[in-house]
């Protein structure tokens, strides 16, 4: 019987945990939340962090050069922006060519094949450690163990799609293995081998030191990390997966207890078991104690040696950043010289809304404001402050609906004012979750299995019949309330059951005061609008989405938060706060389906009779405006008419959504590249090209910048890590992305993998990015340069994503009317020739 050599657990779990760091943070499917692919190299400079992680993925940081010259020759990349790039490069490249005028011929010498052309180095995965034993040895580890050790993953994990469910899930992965073992009687290889069987006995810990105490001898606690970040890196999907389950068991409904190590552990068994087998007990070690290894990537001893190629591809890069901010900047800079600086209100507002900041809202909010003067729209973070859980009445748990980082402590519930259910539904239901037994399967199968035939073919002509078609705005219950004041403050299952009166006003007071409705009139009717998606046959249904909300729709937030301000006692204190909230004011709550373009508007029998006219007014507007809004939609989509009417583009639209044909519902954030943080008439009547982030802020009610910095503290991790994710899938779909969604198979409710097994596949598929622009988000904040620089300054996390230039940062000095941007620690203004085309 084998026995391990003394162990330090406490060295093992802190590397692992070192490990967990440069593997995808990915949770299951229900809970796809956009963010920073690559969120481990923050700390570095963005281009540095990029070539860094080039060097450890093995995936692209840049374009290949001809793509670059291919934008040039499109008029993407101006020639004027390669310029100002050059004369402030401290690129070493740069110094062949900066000092060049264009007619000196810079642009043939960019042109030139002198450079050679750029492509990624192979990852660590691919020529580190571990590669010696194919290398050296001629063992192909890989294909002997991934497809088997995938298997054990999936079955683990299984979240429903499996007929039963696997033993001793409850004491962990390793003891599931274990027991398999034990009691099969057929042979679970390479862990039923006996030499993988005597490890099965140890912790994982002891069998992860026993086995690198093997292979690497003396040399083993000094090689740990990278042998254990190889063998991540190598399946990076389930990694990632594992490790974010590890640290967040409640993303699973049926719980797995699982870890890192365990995983490396068994993986790390196999591959003892068929190396012993092959190469016999007393193998050699896999290095010598003389063979020296750089530092890895992400370690700040590693040098990073950038070649002339990919100096020359990061100096294109930067001109097409720099040409689409010039041309965002001039059209801003223009559209402000033709309106005044203090706005006059020419009449009362009828109609005050307010959206998501979604970059897929703003077309509609112009094409809202677009049919009444007295209109106004304002743009807030889409789960409107409601920081919550919320748990529908079909719900069995709870969904996070507010941004990642914030960690709600309250739950809100939706019941039924009619308790009645419907009992047919229900006698369905409880069929088929019994028909995965044997006699009843078989009888069932033979009966109602002829009628579900008919269904399926049905549905290929009318999709609309699939239930998996439903659109979103079925997905909330009309006859329905929500639960959201608290009467007691007693913890359940670790959320408060609603919201004091006290915590309901601070939410509607941050809402109210950041977009300046504070001092300013209210409209008799004030509309909050979330937003959800409708989708069919698409495991990324969550990623359409409100990302504000952790990948829910918004319908709940925007209906709770409309519930909060209607209260009497919430109008009281917001009246002792210094914000007058008229009687003839009513808040209403609706969700807005962006794949059909289609609204639902909430409690609508508690609109005052007073309000109905003006309620089907609005109605009337936003049946204009979604039209309107669809047929800008259908300018982008290949397969209709670019000359469609109003009228048909809301047809198309919505066949499109339930088209089990259409891989491309809605083109979802694809081409997002900025963000306005200011007031409404900076960007009002421009078209942006459904490109930009809008939210609502007053500069002037913000003295000491706190409104600000709290705006920032959302806007920037969910917009930022939208737009870098985006950014990363279309540079590389294979290493980052997902490659094409059409072969992709959903692995135990949990994950997306190619085929019938493989690896889980992590980032966007090439139909949400093909058509968009890798560019860093272009963030432009309605404030003076010092305050904007104290509220990026307030929090460390957000102030290392501009500092470290992971998004482009500029304000506009509403005082002087001047731009300026974000270097070297400082706001400085930005030249007249960056603005001017």
């Amino acid at each position: 019987m084998l026995t391990s050599p003394p162990v330090d657990f406490l060295q093992i779990s802190e590397c692992l945990n070192r490990v967990a760091q440069w593997v995808p943070h990915q949770g299951p499917i229900k809970d796809f939340i956009h963010h920073n692919t690559l969120h481990a190299f923050g700390h570095f400079p963005f281009y540095e962090g990029c070539l860094r992680a080039s060097r450890l993925y093995g995936a692209w940081a840049f374009f290949p050069l001809d793509r670059y010259r291919e934008l040039l020759g499109a008029g993407e990349i101006e020639p004027s922006a390669v310029s100002e790039v050059l004369s402030r490069s401290e690129l070493p490249v740069a110094v062949e060519i900066r000092d060049l005028a264009p007619e000196d011929g810079w642009l043939d010498l960019l042109h030139s094949n002198r450079w050679g052309d750029y492509f990624p180095q192979p990852g660590l995965a691919e020529r580190g450690l571990r590669s010696r034993w194919r290398s050296v040895h001629g063992l192909k580890l890989h294909h002997r163990i991934h497809s088997k050790l995938f298997r054990l993953f999936g079955q683990f994990l299984d979240q429903g799609i499996a007929m039963w469910e696997p033993p001793s899930t409850g004491h962990g992965l390793f003891a599931f293995v274990r027991d398999l073992v034990k009691d099969s009687w057929m042979p679970l290889r390479p862990w039923s081998l006996p030499s993988a069987r005597d490890l099965l006995l140890m912790s994982p810990e002891e069998s992860i030191h026993f086995v690198l105490t093997r292979f690497l001898g003396s040399r083993s606690e000094a090689l740990q990390e990278r042998y254990l970040l190889e063998l991540c890196l190598a399946h990076p999907g389930w990694s990632g997966m594992i490790s974010e389950l590890e640290r967040h068991p409640e993303n699973l409904l049926e719980p797995r207890r699982i870890s890192l190590a365990e995983a490396c552990a068994l993986e790390l068994i196999a591959e003892y078991a068929y190396v012993v087998m092959d190469l016999g007990p007393d193998f050699p070690l896999l290095v010598a104690d003389d063979t020296n290894f750089d530092p890895l990537p992400y370690e700040s001893t590693y040098r990073l040696e950038v070649t002339k190629a990919e100096q020359v591809a990061q100096l294109w890069q930067q001109s097409y950043e720099r040409t689409y901010r010039k041309r965002l900047l001039s059209r801003l800079a223009s559209h402000r010289a033709a309106r005044p600086l203090q706005p006059q209100a020419e009449t009362s507002p009828k109609l005050q809304a307010f959206f998501c900041m979604d970059d897929r809202e703003g077309s509609l909010r112009r094409h809202l404001e677009a049919q009444d003067p007295a209109i106004e729209t304002f743009g807030f973070a889409g789960f409107f402050g409601v920081d919550c859980v919320f748990q529908g009445i079909d719900d069995a748990f709870p969904s996070k609906h507010c941004p990642a980082p914030v960690h709600p402590k309250h739950r809100i519930r939706e019941y039924r004012i009619d308790s009645r259910r419907d009992s047919k539904s229900l006698r369905l239901h409880e069929v088929h979750d019994h028909s995965h037994s044997l006699m009843r399967g078989f009888v069932i199968s033979q009966t109602l299995g002829l009628w579900s035939a008919v269904k399926l073919a049905l549905s290929i002509f009318r999709p609309s019949l699939n239930p998996l078609a439903t659109s979103s705005l079925h997905r909330v219950d009309k006859e329905s309330t929500l639960e959201i004041h608290r009467t007691t403050d007693q913890v359940e299952e670790g959320f408060f059951s609603g919201y004091s009166d006290e915590e309901m006003a601070d939410r509607v007071e941050r809402v109210l005061r950041s977009c300046g409705l504070s001092a300013n009139p209210l409209a008799p009717l004030v509309l909050f609008v979330g937003h959800g998606a409708s989708s069919i046959n698409n495991p990324y249904f969550s990623a359409y989405d409100c990302g504000a909300c952790s990948g829910r729709g918004g319908g709940p937030n925007a209906r709770a938060v409309a519930m909060m301000a209607n209260r009497g006692k919430v109008r009281l204190l917001l009246a002792e706060r210094g914000i007058e909230i008229p009687d003839s004011t009513w808040f209403l709550g609706s969700l807005h389906d962006t794949t059909r373009d289609e609204m639902l508007y909430f409690d609508t029998e508690s609109i005052p009779r007073s309000h109905d006219k003006l309620f089907h007014q609005l109605h009337h507007w936003m049946e204009t405006a979604v039209a309107l809004n669809a047929q800008e939609r259908c300018r982008r989509f290949s397969n209709v008419t670019p000359r469609i009417d109003p009228r048909h583009a809301i047809l198309a639209v919505r066949r499109r959504s339930v088209s089990i044909f259409e891989p491309r519902p809605e083109l979802n954030h694809a081409t997002n590249a900025a963000c306005v943080l200011g007031r409404r008439w900076l960007t009002k009547g421009l078209s942006l090209q459904r490109r930009c982030f809008l939210n609502s802020y007053e500069p002037a009610v913000d003295p000491d910048g706190e409104i600000l910095a709290s705006l920032l503290s959302a806007l920037i991790p969910v917009g930022g890590g939208i737009n870098l994710e985006y950014y990363f899938s279309r540079l590389d779909p294979e290493a980052y992305g997902a490659g094409s969604k059409l072969p992709h198979n959903i692995q135990g409710l949990i994950g997306v993998i190619n085929g019938t097994e493989g690896d889980l596949l992590t980032g966007l598929p090439t139909q949400m990015t093909e058509v968009h622009d890798p560019l860093r988000l272009l963030f432009i904040v309605e404030q003076t340069p010092t305050l904007t620089l104290k509220a990026v300054k307030a929090d460390p996390a957000i102030y290392q994503w501009v500092e470290q230039s992971w998004i482009q940062f500029l304000c506009w000095d509403y005082q002087s009317g001047t731009f300026h941007e974000f270097q070297d620690g400082e706001f400085r203004p930005v030249l007249a020739e960056s603005v001017a085309r």
